[in-house]
């Protein structure tokens, strides 16, 4: 294992909204009498989370909207094929991601996967070499350097840190294995840090 892979990669807690979510979508799918309500609080709590994660693939309000809605008809109809060890974010990312790939590709797309525009990774970033990178002076420096990335690592940077995504949940989503997330993580915080050394040299 590289050296320093795993070293303060890791929050150690999920967002309470997603916590309070996973709780209702299992009452969800075993309570009849209340399934509209507590569906209605379920799309309350992943809303803000999940169109932004759209939004970043999609680069495009009203596409994101649509497929949003395709999401939200396929939770309810995948809703007895959740299981409660599972993470329900990573869960709803994935049919997500899959979902907005096959709208782009239907309309002769080729999927992008990076920031979507006006995101302030800035804030959502702890302090590390990306964070020092995109506190860099020239935003169209960092711009080309975070684009320069591989497509997975791009999606993988974003999924981390901008969405506060975990390891595992990231694995789930990609399809890759937790060693892989880890060590391209890893290796592009890496590769980033010595682009803002050369560009502060």
């Amino acid at each position: 294992m590289l050296e320093g892979a795993n070293h303060g990669l890791e929050r150690p807690e999920v967002p309470a909204h997603w916590e309070r979510a996973q709780g209702v979508y299992l009452q969800f799918r075993v309570n009849p009498q209340e399934r509209s309500a507590m569906f209605t609080e379920f799309e309350q709590l992943v809303s803000p989370d999940l169109h932004r994660y759209l939004s970043s693939i999609l680069h495009d309000e009203d596409l994101a909207d649509d497929v949003y809605q395709e999401v939200l008809i396929l939770l309810v109809k995948k809703a007895e094929q959740f299981h409660e060890d599972r993470s329900l974010r990573g869960w709803v990312y994935s049919i997500a991601r899959r979902r907005a790939i096959d709208a782009l590709r239907a309309r002769g797309r080729n999927p992008v996967l990076g920031l979507c525009e006006g995101t302030d990774i800035a804030e959502s970033t702890p302090s590390t070499p990306l964070d020092a990178l995109l506190r860099a002076e020239s935003t169209d420096y960092m711009t080309q350097e975070f684009n320069a990335l591989s497509d997975v690592d791009r999606e993988i940077i974003e999924l981390r840190y901008v969405h506060s995504l975990k390891h595992r949940e990231i694995m789930g989503i990609l399809g890759i294995t937790l060693a892989n997330v880890r060590i391209r993580l890893y290796r592009a915080k890496k590769l980033l840090q010595q682009k803002m050394e050369q560009y502060c040299a």
